[in-house]
């Protein structure tokens, strides 16, 4: 298994536009490594997306978003 880390929005889009049908997406981790150890996940790529501030924070201007990568804490 090959590991790849991004650090920004576009590099991850980059490598999902061109390997995306053998990737799965690694946030913290939690999930994916279970369902990998029990055998549901075999992903020839781990794309790694914790380091992509862009993915993380809450924007309540009007409406609220809340990014993907947005911990309990900051919450």
């Amino acid at each position: 298994m090959d590991f790849q880390t991004a650090s920004t929005v576009e590099a991850a889009v980059s490598h999902l536009t061109e390997h995306g049908d053998v990737t799965q997406v690694l946030a913290g981790g939690t999930d994916v490594m279970i369902q990998q150890m029990r055998g549901e996940l075999s992903p020839e790529v781990l794309l790694h997306v914790g380091r992509v501030d862009a993915l993380r924070g809450i924007d309540a201007n009007g409406s609220t978003h809340i990014g993907p990568l947005t911990t309990h804490l900051e919450l």
